[in-house]
């Protein structure tokens, strides 16, 4: 996802659906996010991105869970995350 991100923003970030988002309250809320569930992460940083707002990048550690161990992300999940990368690419913010 992060990949198929960077490709249609031209942007490098290295993950985008693993991320604590911190932003001044009023960008926030003046985000057009229309996005459910997981698919809220990317959504935010597309909007960001099309704003023209820097995006800092900070290292995260942390292990994946498997799905034994309560992992929540299936193949849906991408799917719907791509249709709203490709939504907010092709729609104005």
């Amino acid at each position: 996802m992060t990949l198929a991100a960077n490709v249609l923003f031209n942007v490098y970030l290295h993950d985008i659906m693993t991320c604590h988002k911190v932003m001044r309250t009023e960008l926030f809320r003046s985000l057009p996010l229309q996005s459910r569930g997981f698919s809220i992460e990317p959504e935010i940083a597309a909007r960001l991105v099309q704003r023209g707002e820097r995006i800092f990048e900070v290292p995260v550690h942390y292990l994946a869970r498997s799905t034994d161990e309560g992992k929540k992300l299936t193949a849906l999940d991408g799917f719907r995350v791509m249709g709203t990368l490709l939504r907010c690419r092709f729609t104005n913010p």
